[in-house]
């Protein structure tokens, strides 16, 4: 899937508003041409708000930053005539969206508002991607909408997973790199959470379900922080995993989500399978363990003497092997056996009520 913008070139000048919240300034009309440059429009910006001589940046409505960039859908080129764009300084990093935070379920099952069909197997790349295009979107129509990319089944699997992890999963399956990796794939950003390895962890796990969408998130995280230290000192500083739990629940509840599962399609229909066949797999090695050490114990011992040591386990290897050649010659549920001689037992027959009919 191609990186570049799906948005097409401007061809003409166009007007649009521009606010200032750190100001609190607006300009209600800005015009830009095709021949202008990125930093040529940031300078025009800055010489029309009242007062400001720091460098200043913009960003969409839903406070996305507008990049230099023709590999993405935020740059110039997409902004159109009559968009609201809201203008920071360096001295004020981020800046919150302006409409209100929509949340909804966008599943590959979806008819009006799911993936495409050519778009249900892509990467984490290209669904970031995907889901950014869709962002940009949403800005022009002045609507800020969070998507989450998976069930509330899955979320909740995952979580239980990393909360039941042993060390030695900590230290394979949720490494901080393997976490990062994840992140950046998903929300493709630099910043370092400043965590423990297990809530580094369930940022990951969030998004899995968020990709492309990194700044409402972490936007939700550091809201969900302040407000569980709000007035207690003894509350542990910075995000911590429970914070993460919190916003994932809070997503879901917003998008009327919570217990929803990923309908049943090809790949997770097959994923499933290679899961059991996996449990399997472990439940036999684990019996072929058990059978091994009490060979090793019997050769070891004697068989008397191993008899008398584990007393139940001879009696059970002979219900098994009694239990496997009975189970070869056992017939279906469905099959009923024929007497070998149906004369003999034709006083036992049950004889249904009513006059025998003559032949």
């Amino acid at each position: 899937m191609s990186t570049t913008s799906s948005f097409s070139q401007p061809k003409r000048a166009r007007v649009f508003e521009l606010y200032c919240p750190e100001i609190d300034a607006t300009v209600s009309k800005c015009m830009i041409t095709p021949s202008m440059t990125h930093d040529e429009i940031l300078e025009q910006i800055r010489r029309m708000l009242p007062g400001e001589e720091t460098e200043v940046f913009a960003c969409d409505i839903n406070g996305e930053p507008i990049f230099d960039l023709d590999t993405t859908p935020f740059n110039f080129n997409n902004v159109v005539d009559g968009e609201k764009l809201l203008i920071g300084t360096y001295n004020y990093h981020r800046i919150r969206p302006k409409p209100e935070l929509e949340v909804v379920l966008y599943l590959e099952a979806d008819e009006a508002d799911g993936l495409p069909r050519s778009l249900r197997k892509l990467s984490r790349e290209d669904h970031r991607i995907h889901i950014r295009t869709l962002r940009r979107r949403d800005a022009i129509d002045r609507k800020n909408i969070l998507r989450l990319r998976l069930p509330h089944a899955d979320i909740v699997s995952a979580l239980r997973d990393l909360e039941t992890a042993t060390p030695h999963q900590m230290k394979r399956k949720y490494s901080r790199s393997s976490s990062n990796h994840i992140i950046k794939d998903n929300w493709y950003t630099k910043a370092v959470f400043m965590c423990t390895q297990k809530c580094l962890a369930a940022i990951a796990i969030l998004s899995s379900a968020t990709c492309g969408q990194d700044l409402v998130c972490s936007d939700a995280l550091f809201d969900a922080y302040k407000a569980r230290v709000a007035g207690d000192a003894s509350q542990s500083q910075g995000v911590q995993e429970v914070d993460v739990r919190e916003v994932i629940e809070d997503f879901y509840e917003t998008a009327d989500a919570v217990g929803s599962e990923g309908q049943e399609t090809e790949g997770n229909t097959a994923k499933g399978a290679r899961d059991a066949k996996k449990q399997t797999c472990a439940k036999n090695k684990g019996k072929e363990k058990v059978v091994e050490r009490d060979a090793a114990d019997e050769e070891a011992l004697g068989e008397d003497a191993f008899g008398a040591a584990r007393p139940g386990t001879k009696a059970m290897q002979e219900v098994d092997s009694l239990a496997g050649r009975l189970g070869k010659t056992r017939l279906p549920d469905n099959t009923v056996a024929e007497s070998e001689d149906e004369d003999d037992n034709e006083g036992d027959r049950v004889k249904l009520p009513g006059r025998t009919r003559r032949t």
